[in-house]
């Protein structure tokens, strides 16, 4: 048989329970609504909590089922603290360790095969051999996974709480938070980022071509000063400092160009902040006279008379272009936003089938960035590879208490008591879900 569904069924039907379990497994995690998949996975697990889980899931997908409503009905009346919520946690533990326990000797003492057959329609109990009752000594200690959770793929839905929304909405009506993310960057610029390195191009232009005018008024100053055969009130090698100390905003220019072509994020905010400064900088130095006051500090350096006349106008004309420069960069770097970011999109609440380590990995970052629901679903698809890790189960326990789905947490966590009862951190979990269960309930 190619069929992954009927070899299952085919190894459940010849008593294989192992196999069949981890191939239906397989199958709920990647089709969560496979509601025949859910039925027969209800018969070969163990945990009588795993097997209402199963029927519930079958009953969601199809509520009319008559094997999943009967088979059900008669789990509740087998096991009835399935019906009712676990004990209140001490400050130790204690009660929920005892819970527990209760729970795990209830099913010692039932058939070792009392499940359901889901091919006969009155759900009875299948007997084992003789109708032999397990005895305590020869009972299969071994946990038995909790099934995987069915999660619908509905991309509509919030990745922070799991409320339905719609597409129109950019923020959730329940938790508040933003659904919109931004997407990856289009491969080609736009052309105000074009426009934009441009101008920081001009801009190593500028800095370096008024690096050359200092230079070269420091020798003319020194010129000048050595055929004047008399000292002036500054020496020219003051004017060639200004140069040289040009050289810094110049070599900055030209790294910030490189990573604007590069379309680094920090790049863009550099630019907008190095824009403003630099233009307001010029407007503040042009409208204090700065240009008479250039002209003015050189002629003490020696600079000839005739050069020094041509000063004033020369400078406010840099000046005015470092300003319309810069505060341009600053405007273009402002509008360009999505060449560095990427556009604001829609979330799309949508799990793909991949790899465990792949899944577990993107369950670790949903939640760095809040977004529990999506955590969630990550790491319940990560299980399908080990459903018995104590760190994946307890990661999953909380992120469900955080959502308020207190039954989910504690069945968890329940079942890695049984995976690892010296566990020093499991009954800690408990105890902050019981006092998360008992606070106001809030997304």
């Amino acid at each position: 048989m190619s069929d992954p569904l009927q070899q299952a069924i085919a190894a459940a039907r010849g008593g294989r329970k192992d196999e069949a379990r981890a191939q239906l497994m397989a199958i709920v995690a990647a089709d969560e609504e496979n509601a025949q998949a859910w039925l027969w996975l209800s018969g070969v697990v163990e945990d009588p909590q795993d097997v209402r889980l199963c029927l519930e899931n079958v009953l969601e997908l199809q509520p009319d089922h008559p094997q999943a409503r009967q088979g059900l009905e008669w789990l509740l009346a087998q096991h009835p603290y399935l019906a009712t919520p676990p004990a209140p946690l001490t400050s130790n533990g204690d009660a929920a360790l005892a819970h527990a326990e209760e729970r795990m000797a209830d099913a010692g003492e039932r058939l070792a095969d009392a499940r359901f057959d889901p091919t006969v329609a009155d759900v009875r109990p299948t007997p084992t051999v003789a109708d032999a009752r397990v005895s305590p000594t020869v009972v299969d200690a071994r946990p038995v996974p909790v099934a995987p959770a069915r999660l619908v793929n509905d991309p509509l839905l919030c990745p922070y709480c799991g409320a339905q929304t719609s597409i129109t909405q950019h923020d959730c009506p329940t938790c508040r938070a933003s659904l919109m993310v931004r997407a990856t960057p289009h491969a080609k610029p736009s052309r105000t980022h074009g426009l934009l390195v441009q101008i920081w191009q001009l801009s190593i232009g500028w800095w370096l071509g008024t690096a050359v005018v200092f230079a070269l008024l420091a020798l003319v100053a020194y010129q000048a000063q050595q055929f004047a055969a008399a000292s002036a009130a500054r020496s020219p090698l003051a004017v060639l400092a200004v140069a040289v100390a040009l050289l810094l905003p110049l070599a900055g220019a030209a790294a910030l160009a490189g990573q604007l072509r590069a379309r680094t994020p920090w790049a863009r905010t550099a630019a907008i902040g190095a824009g403003l400064a630099l233009g307001l900088a010029g407007g503040l130095v042009l409208a204090l006279g700065g240009a008479a006051g250039i002209a003015g500090w050189l002629a003490a350096a020696a600079v000839p008379q005739p050069i020094l006349a041509l000063l004033p106008a020369a400078a406010a004309i840099m000046l005015a272009s470092l300003i319309l420069m810069h505060l341009g960069a600053a405007a273009l770097a402002a509008r360009c936003e999505t060449d560095f970011l990427g556009p604001l999109e829609r979330f799309r609440a949508i799990v793909q089938a991949g790899d465990p380590t792949a899944h577990y990995n993107n369950g670790v970052a949903y939640k760095n960035r809040g977004m529990w629901h999506m955590a969630i679903r990550e790491w319940e698809q990560a299980r399908t590879r080990d459903p018995n890790d104590i760190n994946l189960l307890r990661g999953l326990a909380l992120a469900y208490a955080r959502l308020n789905t207190f039954d989910r947490a504690r069945e968890l966590l329940n079942h890695a008591l049984r995976v690892a009862p010296q566990h020093a951190m499991l009954t800690g979990d408990l105890a902050v879900v019981e006092e998360l269960a008992k606070k106001p309930r809030t997304p």
